[in-house]
């Protein structure tokens, strides 16, 4: 605002009051002017300060956020640099491990060597039950040190070498010492292939009865054709001292396969794999010289290929193969199939001769309430005397005392998977049979529509709220369940299939269309 000069005044004048009166009065509209456009700037600076502290204040937060996040990366980097780290220092603990045990296996296996040795591998001294393979005395032999001296014997009888109390070692210890080595390996990722160690591998297998396969996780055996079969290429088999190994696929020499009958296939000291009937040992040969790794089933018709039941011409059942190390976890693999890589169950009907034939045969009388199966000697059985009835009770202890169960029913849905669906036969099949309509995916006969098939579980309606006499003097149930029945049977028509499922039953219960089969779980060794 302009500053407005006074103009010269007399104060002692009698008129002065009224002079600056005037004054100010004709310079008053001026003021108010100025000081209102004063005002209105002083309101234009408030309000452009208040928009700048506000602006302002949104950068700060936004600059705090920024810097916080700039933190928290920083931290994660210094976690992962940590965890890095870490690794490093675990994969190198493991490489250290691995190295340790193979310097302790190469001090107790010290390999094939001319001239009985006076130190270790590594120039130290001998470990007691340290072993070495002389190739000079004889044909070939092992040597023991028992602290003192070297104790020999046969190479055909390395494994005996290997348990002797001279040699004092286990037969487990060496076999311990490659998997530990193994394990280590894989951990670090070491070079430390125990395939790679000359002549270790056979070897050590050799002294430890081993069986190896290429694919630890997979049989070691393929179906070609509907009767022929091969051994797969990196199995690696010891033959009773003698190491046979396959470095391709080999074929299976086969007898004259008869249906419904399970082969055992042996690998034999000659290099040769073959399948016999036989399960002490194949045709012309011996224990001496071949040993079991495996077999299979050679059902009398062919797996189910889609939803309505198998064939007629008598195959092997692909899915029933096994070996050494695939296997069911029962003791006896015999006329069983691997259902969907997860759980084995019997390709038959519990037969009424169990005890001589197990629970899972060809062509045999199945197990019912009218038939009832003989009593387990684990059970109080003496061979000969039967059940009087065939219950869910009875049908638990005969497939438990072959290291088998009942199945559950969502095993029982997958088992019988492929067969004919909403069908029944017709007539009891009494026996074992071949009903092709009636096989399902993975081989399993008369999988439904033949007879009612008990199961693990219990559910629907339970019994009246009291104590029932209903175990067989094994005790009293209050208001229990239901036990399972799947599958249907020959009279149920369309009421039959791979979900059918009947929950009404007593467990105490017993008729001429109920029966069983087995199962156990799917076992893998490495």
């Amino acid at each position: 605002m302009p500053i407005t000069t006074l103009p010269a005044l007399d104060r002692t004048s009698p008129t002065f009051r009224s002079d600056v009166d005037m004054f100010f009065g004709s310079q008053l509209p001026a003021f108010a002017t100025e000081a209102n456009a004063l005002e209105t700037n002083v309101n234009d600076n408030k309000i452009a300060a208040a928009l700048s502290a506000a602006a302002a204040a949104t950068s700060a937060t936004t600059a705090t956020s920024k810097a916080d996040a700039a933190l928290t990366s920083a931290n994660n980097a210094e976690l992962s640099k940590t965890g890095a780290y870490t690794a490093r220092d675990d994969a190198l603990a493991a490489q250290a491990a691995a190295n340790l045990a193979l310097d302790s296996f190469d001090d107790r296996y010290l390999g094939a060597k001319a001239v009985a040795p006076t130190l270790d591998n590594d120039g130290n001294a001998l470990l007691i039950g340290a072993i070495y393979f002389d190739t000079v005395i004889g044909s070939g032999t092992w040597c023991a040190w028992n602290g003192s001296s070297w104790v020999t014997a046969p190479a055909a009888n390395a494994s005996a070498i290997i348990n002797t109390p001279a040699g004092n070692i286990a037969a487990t210890t060496v076999q311990t010492a490659i998997n530990e080595l193994d394990t280590e390996k894989a951990k670090a990722g070491a070079n430390t292939d125990i395939t790679s160690l000359g002549g270790l591998t056979s070897s050590v297998k050799a002294a430890n009865g081993s069986f190896h396969k290429a694919d630890p996780t997979t049989v070691a055996f393929t179906k070609l054709t509907a009767g022929t079969a091969k051994i797969k290429a990196g199995t690696v088999v010891d033959v009773n001292g003698t190491i046979v190994s396959f470095a391709s696929d080999a074929a299976i020499t086969m007898p004259t396969l008869t249906a419904g009958t399970d082969y055992a296939i042996y690998a034999c000291t000659d290099g040769s794999i073959r399948a016999d009937a036989s399960f002490s040992s194949p045709s012309g040969y011996t224990t001496a010289n071949s040993r079991r790794i495996g077999g299979f089933h050679y059902a009398p018709g062919g797996n189910a290929a889609a939803q309505a039941g198998g064939d007629t011409t008598p195959a092997i059942n692909a899915y029933s193969f096994w070996d050494l190390k695939f296997k069911p976890t029962c003791p006896d693999p015999r006329g069983m199939t691997l259902v969907a890589n997860g759980f084995w169950t019997d390709i038959y009907l519990t037969g009424v001769d169990h005890y001589i034939n197990g629970t899972s045969k060809y062509n045999v009388a199945i197990a019912d309430g009218q038939s009832p199966p003989k009593i387990p000697a684990l059970f109080g059985g003496n061979g000969s005397t039967a059940y009087s009835t065939f219950n869910w009770f009875e049908a638990g202890e005969v497939s438990r005392s072959h290291g088998k169960r009942l199945p559950t029913y969502d095993e029982f849905c997958a088992l019988a998977y492929g067969t004919t669906e909403a069908a029944s036969a017709g007539t009891d099949p009494v026996s074992t049979i071949l009903r092709a309509a009636y096989t399902s995916k993975w081989g399993v006969m008369l999988a439904t529509g033949n007879l009612w098939q008990w199961g693990a579980e219990f559910g629907g309606g339970a019994a009246a709220a009291t104590w029932t006499a209903n175990t067989g003097g094994r005790g009293l149930t209050y208001q229990m369940a239901s036990a399972a029945t799947f599958g249907g049977h020959w009279g149920d028509t369309t009421n039959s299939g791979s979900r059918c499922s009947f929950w009404f039953l007593s467990p105490s219960s017993s008729g001429a269309t109920v029966s069983s089969r087995c199962a156990c779980d799917h076992l893998i060794l490495e």
